[in-house]
Parts: structure tokens; C-alpha cells; sequence
């Protein structure tokens, strides 16, 4: 078993089937980009097993990833990580208190 904290090459969010597809809606990417950021956005598979199936680089991937990510109208995004059990309390207040010191500079920024 990997155990990696985080698959290689595998730092992009996660969306659901509607937000991806609402995303699609707003770019104008061929059904190959599509389908390849699908794959890692939505079905969970890693940028290097998705470069593999495809025949394209890794860089590629990821680039596909970053345009659909870049058309969501969403504020957060859910990203996934695999962290050490006896750890998962800490690393959860960590990005609790991420999440709170970008809401709180947000509001200044108002």
C-alpha cells in the first residue's frame, strides 16, 4: 500500500458529475480534454494513470484540470488527501483554521 500523504502528481479538487458539466458549459474544450479532465476531476484517477490512458503527458493532464477548475463558479473546492491516522485531528485544524484565515482576509479585502 502507498503510503504517500498525497498521490504524485495528484493535487487537483474533486467536483460532482453537475458541477463539472456546469463548468464544461462555460469553456469550449474538445471532448478529449474533456473526457481527460473528467477522469481525474470526477472519477478520482490520478493525472498519471489518466497520461497513460491517453497517450499525453502528465503536463497536459494537469493543464486540462486547471481550465475546467478555472470555469467552476464555486468558492471551495474539495480536495482529498490521505494523512497518517494518528494525525487526522491536527491536520484537520490546520485547514480549519486555512479556510477561516482566507475567509477572514477576504472580508478585509472587501
Amino acid at each position: 500500500m502507498d503510503q504517500s500523504p498525497v498521490r504524485e502528481g495528484h493535487s487537483v479538487g474533486q467536483l460532482s458529475k453537475q458541477d463539472f458539466d456546469n463548468a464544461v458549459s462555460n469553456t469550449r474544450m474538445k471532448k478529449k480534454t474533456v473526457d481527460i479532465a473528467r477522469e481525474v476531476i470526477v472519477d478520482g484517477l490520478s493525472p498519471n494513470e489518466v497520461s497513460k490512458k491517453y497517450d499525453v503527458s502528465v503536463q497536459w493532464v494537469n493543464n486540462s484540470c486547471d481550465r475546467i477548475l478555472a470555469a467552476t463558479k464555486l468558492d471551495f473546492l474539495t480536495v482529498s488527501f490521505q494523512v497518517p491516522l494518528a494525525i487526522r485531528h491536527d491536520v484537520s485544524k490546520i485547514v480549519d483554521s486555512c479556510v477561516k484565515i482566507y475567509q477572514a482576509s477576504e472580508k478585509l479585502g472587501e
